[in-house]
């Protein structure tokens, strides 16, 4: 599946991106092959809008799903979409499978991390610490956000700031960086607020800028005064 290809090249730990309308290029596929691409990409489509329950219906089953060779992005969006719904165990299930199925997928930072977020909803904090060291992960927002809940939920307060700290300041663009700061406002928000945070959030403000943020560089700026 040509269409494909271009997603292997993804670095380990970012969240896969299926192409939108999941169409292949210029390649005719057989029908049941076409329906179950297509029933991918509106239960994406689905999953993206908040809509979990309609998303996980419009998956095919999983013999439609193996038909198309792309089994694993299947199992991968019927674990997240169960993980939306609350149904942790199940979710969990299904990243644990796509790692054993298969063992050699670009998907797998994708499971570790899935399934770490499956452990803290199931209050099980050292599982969810073993797995994030299932599979070599890049250094990302996403990465380290999730190590910092890790960490928050496993008592360690100090660590888990440090790391929301690194995401917020470092990572502005990422929607984690709102997530983050969440986290250090209930844990620890001496580092985001007056003189003690002044540092931190200066240095957050010189990488909104960089990032091309300016307006939301100014309104932190006139924040702190």
């Amino acid at each position: 599946l040509c269409a494909w290809a271009l997603l292997a090249g993804q670095p380990a730990g970012i969240p896969s991106k299926l192409p939108s309308g999941l169409e292949p290029l210029n390649v005719t596929y057989p029908k049941p092959v076409q329906d179950a691409l297509k029933s991918l990409g509106e239960s994406v489509q689905l999953f993206e809008n908040g809509r979990y329950g309609a998303a996980l219906e419009q998956l095919p089953d999983e013999d439609r799903a193996r038909a198309t060779a792309l089994g694993d992005y299947f199992l991968l969006y019927r674990a997240k979409e169960n993980l939306a719904l609350d149904r942790a165990e199940e979710a969990s299930r299904l990243y644990l499978l796509l790692r054993e199925q298969y063992p050699s997928s670009p998907l797998l930072p994708d499971s570790v991390l899935g399934n770490c977020q499956a452990m803290l909803k199931l209050h099980r904090t050292e599982a969810a610490r073993s797995e994030l060291t299932k599979v070599a992960l890049s250094q990302s927002a996403e990465t380290l956000y999730w190590q910092g809940r890790v960490e928050e939920e496993a008592g360690e307060t100090r660590k888990a700031a440090d790391l929301y700290l690194r995401v917020y300041t470092e990572y502005v663009g990422s929607k984690q960086s709102s997530l983050a700061e969440d986290r250090l406002r209930a844990i620890s928000p001496r580092l985001i607020t007056g003189q003690s945070g002044y540092a931190n959030l200066l240095r957050r403000a010189e990488n909104l800028l960089a990032a091309g943020m300016s307006r939301e560089a100014q309104a932190l700026l006139v924040s702190m005064g």
